[in-house]
């Protein structure tokens, strides 16, 4: 029987205590499995019931808890997973400088060379280091963490190209910048919060340039003098 039964009847012969027949009726109720929908909103990647690791959206994956509902049947269970972007690993060097790409996120600045230790007060989306080395961020945001790669940052290196004192001001600015270079023609770039290039120009030694038709936001200015390059974050407001 798989379904509830107060009908079937059946005929024990002789089944009685005093030699006559027996005579039975059914009455059976059938406890169905309970059945649910499990939903999450996670980081990735989520580990859920049934062991697997999900890094996308799934609302398909099942899983059957033997005896788990409250009755003793199974309990067979559907997974309704969101999964939340983590934000963007990426970091920038320019001249002594480290930049995390992510914006508007919790930050802060890792000792690669010390087991990871967070660096007391380093807790901006850039960061200078004192003395050469090797450094990383940890970033949050809408409670997804991620850690950046090592970068090393080495000052030995950097004095080489020290002549060039790269200057961009006013910042933040409403209108127009100017970029300095002491003692050198250079490029110029300017790029967009996604990495689009929106201006190329070459100079020598100083430039004015216009932003005024540029949407506010962020942007970055990326100088190059030979081998030498230094990128700099400009808020236009």
């Amino acid at each position: 029987y798989n379904t509830s039964n107060t009908t079937a009847t059946h005929n024990i012969v002789a089944g009685a205590a005093n030699g006559c027949d027996s005579l039975v009726t059914l009455d059976l109720t059938i406890i169905s499995s309970s059945v649910g929908t499990d939903i999450q909103v996670a980081c990735p990647p989520f580990i859920w019931i049934d062991g697997n690791s999900y890094s996308v959206n799934n609302m398909t994956a099942t899983h059957t808890i033997a005896g788990g509902s409250a009755a003793g049947c199974d309990s067979i269970v559907t997974l309704n997973l969101t999964i939340l972007t983590p934000p963007n690993d990426a970091i920038t060097l320019s001249n002594a400088t480290l930049t995390a790409t992510e914006v508007g996120a919790t930050y802060q600045w890792v000792d690669c060379d010390n087991a990871n230790i967070g660096i007391t007060g380093e807790t901006n989306q850039d960061f200078t280091p004192n003395t050469t080395g090797n450094y990383a961020v940890d970033i949050t945001l809408n409670g997804c963490a991620v850690t950046s790669a090592c970068a090393l940052v080495d000052y030995t290196a950097i004095k080489e190209y020290s002549e060039f004192l790269v200057s961009v001001y006013p910042n933040p600015t409403s209108s127009e910048i100017t970029i300095l270079v002491n003692n050198s023609s250079f490029t110029y770039q300017v790029m967009n919060i996604l990495g689009e290039l929106v201006m190329i120009n070459t100079a020598s030694e100083s430039e004015t340039v216009d932003l005024s038709k540029l949407s506010n936001g962020v942007y970055f200015v990326k100088v190059t003098v030979g081998n030498f390059e230094e990128i700099i974050k400009v808020v236009k407001k």
